[in-house]
């Protein structure tokens, strides 16, 4: 069950080469290759690097010392690897003939604080950026007549590719009920049914917010089995 629920939040192999899905101009040709993907990266999820990005990389990797940089190449290709899981998933396909990293490493301590081979995206963006700007600081020493107009536009190629618009919004929608219960001053506590510990949970905490009184249900990512022995006891 544990393998089944970590395969579908790992990267797919083909999401960091995807166009942004919400992008105005591309968004919506991307989206249908999206949705092949399945898992973490359907529908909401977005880990495309950029293709100057890639360019950049590409650019440090060929034209400086790699063992100068040995620690930031190093830690991209830790994380980029623990992103893609215990095996190979690529177009939505798992290839479990081919382990990665992440299967003899998943039951360590320290990788198990993120539990999810997906958030290991976060921490490859680190030293991505760092070599990115390593990779602009070496063009523009050797190019000295583009120091000012070759990082404005990296600057301007990045913020066009990661464009978002337009932001996708839910309306709000609180029951007056919550008002009511927030002008009561007696002292009392409230189960939402139904019980939940997880999504609709925090659903009940943003109500909470409304009422400001002390509620039963609440999310955290590491609930201890005696929270809720009581509920599972209490059918």
């Amino acid at each position: 069950q544990t393998e089944i629920k970590q395969g579908r939040m790992q990267t797919d192999l083909l999401a960091y080469i995807l166009p942004n899905k919400f992008h105005p101009l591309w968004g919506r040709a991307a989206a249908p290759m999206y949705d092949r993907l399945g898992g973490r990266n359907e529908p909401r999820r977005v880990v495309y690097l950029g293709y100057t990005v890639m360019a950049l990389l590409g650019y440090g990797l060929l034209r400086s010392s790699v063992r100068r940089r040995a620690m930031w190449w190093g830690g991209m290709l830790l994380w980029w690897s623990l992103s893609l899981g215990s095996f190979l998933k690529f177009e939505g396909h798992m290839y479990r003939g081919m382990p990665l990293p992440h299967y003899f490493l998943n039951q360590l301590y320290v990788f198990k604080l993120l539990k999810i081979p997906d958030r290991f995206n976060l921490m490859l963006s680190l030293p991505a950026a760092v070599m990115v700007g390593y990779a602009v600081a070496d063009f523009v020493t050797r190019k000295r007549k583009l120091r000012l107009a070759f990082p404005a536009l990296v600057s301007l190629l990045l913020l066009f590719e990661y464009l978002g618009i337009p932001v996708d919004m839910h309306e709000l929608q609180i029951s007056p009920f919550y008002e009511d219960l927030a002008r009561e001053e007696e002292a009392f506590g409230i189960v939402e049914l139904p019980i939940d510990f997880h999504r609709t949970a925090k659903r009940y905490m943003l109500y909470q917010s409304v009422h400001g009184h002390p509620i039963v249900e609440g999310h955290i990512s590491r609930r201890s089995a005696e929270a809720v022995a009581f509920l599972e006891a209490h059918p």
